[in-house]
């Protein structure tokens, strides 16, 4: 009887380094190589179609209109947008960028 080699195929991805080295040394305590625990997340993603887990924005990020409770909370806070608006403290993303340019470079 032949054996049949395992089929696989690679999967290459970039990660933030440090981030790659603290799930390496996570991983290396728990004695599974890195190769094993993405394939593990690849069934986990496969068997709950989806992502295995919530992602979620932190509370400090998310949408004003999360945070608002009711109509008038939420015009409220259209109110003090719209008076940004007016009084100049609002830049577009053209804006943003130069000033970034200017203060950073590139």
């Amino acid at each position: 009887m032949t054996k049949t080699a395992a089929r696989t195929a690679a999967v290459q991805v970039r990660v933030d380094p440090a981030i790659k080295e603290q799930a390496l040394d996570l991983l290396r305590q728990q004695g599974i190589p890195l190769s094993h625990a993405l394939g593990l997340f690849l069934e986990q993603v496969v068997m709950q179609h989806g992502l295995p887990f919530a992602v979620n924005l932190p509370a400090h990020v998310r949408p004003v209109a999360d945070a608002v409770t009711g109509k008038e909370q939420l015009h409220a806070e259209i109110q003090k947008v719209m008076a940004d608006i007016e009084a100049g403290r609002i830049m577009d993303a053209y804006e943003v960028e130069a000033e970034l340019r200017t203060l950073y470079g590139a």
